[in-house]
């Protein structure tokens, strides 16, 4: 966790990989949106958390409700066949 903290800080790049189940999306939702939150109004970076299928999208939305987060402003970008075109 503190090469990821330590990459905010620098404003570098991070990845960041371990085995399912080991709490690192919400590890590491919860320390980008903190560290988001630490910087001056104006010079907040985006984050852009990226999944593979729409499911675990929906889980991160989830998992994300649940968390002290829950007011923060996110939104999942899908593929066309995922979108209500009514």
């Amino acid at each position: 966790m503190l090469r990821v903290i330590r990459a905010g800080v620098k404003k570098e790049f991070a990845l960041v990989e371990a085995p399912t189940g080991t709490g690192k999306t919400m590890a590491l939702l919860c320390a980008a949106l903190a560290f988001q939150r630490s910087q001056p109004p104006g010079e907040r970076p985006q984050i852009i958390y990226g999944v593979r299928t729409h499911a675990q999208a929906n889980q991160v939305m989830q998992e994300l409700k649940r968390s002290p987060y829950a007011n923060h402003r996110a939104v999942v970008i899908a593929g066309r066949k995922h979108l209500c075109t009514n």
